[in-house]
């Protein structure tokens, strides 16, 4: 197995104890039967599994996208973000 492939698998799926999961549980459906969704001449489920993770075919639970980052609060409103609604300015 190629080791920039594991590391790009890695990095895209969210760390290795993630990809651990995800190349278990494709290679026991695809073990059990499941067609293929990348063109690979590979017969090796873990090498099927792991190209599809790498042209994005399969992922681990949703897809998340980043979050927008918070604006930062005006210099001339008193009121700083973390305060309470209801807190005196």
């Amino acid at each position: 197995m190629d080791h920039v492939k594991l590391r790009d698998a890695k990095s895209k799926v969210g760390g290795t104890f993630a990809l651990t999961v995800l190349l278990q549980k494709r290679c026991q459906e695809l073990v059990r039967g499941a067609q293929k969704l990348v063109e690979l001449e590979a017969k090796s489920p873990i090498d099927i599994a792991l190209e599809e993770i790498l042209q994005g075919k399969i992922w681990l639970g949703d897809r998340v996208t980043p979050l927008e980052p918070k604006p930062e609060p005006k210099e001339d409103n008193p009121r700083t973000a973390d305060a309470p609604l209801g807190s005196p300015k």
